[in-house]
């Protein structure tokens, strides 16, 4: 059987995904932003449904919190970036493609980046190792957090959000 791994993405050392480092999600306590189905992301287009995206934090940009501005993002699983820059709504961002081994397309995405990602279109990111960014509130942002959207590639060719859950 072939497995593939999550990586958790913020500042972790990549050897597992349950070592969270105070980050919390929208849909825990603590945790802020915009919750399932209510953010201003949701469903902009065929390439943006992102009814299930989270917003993670450890410090509350919605009460004024800064301290997560500038914390290194890494690639959270491994695959090929296909989208690497800037765009209306998520600032900068990274979107990494993966083809699971019964052929599913998995996009996931991360936005709001500090500044324009280190990594380029078609290079292939390590989960866990490749540095992919920083966390910072570009675009459409009330403070610095990570947007962070599962997606699956469906028969249009079009995103449908995946529920993303790491564990705690």
């Amino acid at each position: 059987s072939v497995y593939s791994s999550l990586y958790w993405p913020f500042g972790a050392d990549g050897s597992t995904n349950s070592y969270r480092l105070g980050w919390k999600s929208s849909m825990e306590t603590g945790g802020c932003g915009y919750q399932w189905g209510a953010g201003t992301h949701t469903y902009q287009s065929c390439l943006a449904n992102d009814y299930y995206a989270e917003d993670y934090n450890r410090d509350c940009p919605n009460s004024g919190g800064t301290a997560d501005n500038g914390a290194e993002v890494r690639a959270p699983i491994d695959g090929q970036v296909i989208f690497a820059g800037s765009s209306t709504g998520y600032g900068n961002r990274v979107d990494i493609k993966y083809v699971t081994p019964s052929g599913d397309v998995i996009v996931f995405r991360i936005a709001h980046l500090q500044n324009l990602p280190p990594v380029t279109v078609n290079q292939w990111v390590r989960g866990g190792v490749t540095k992919i960014g920083n966390v910072g509130s570009t675009g459409n942002s009330t403070g610095p957090h990570a947007h962070v959207v599962l997606y699956r590639i469906n028969a249009s060719n079009c995103y449908d959000a995946l529920i993303l859950k790491f564990d705690a």
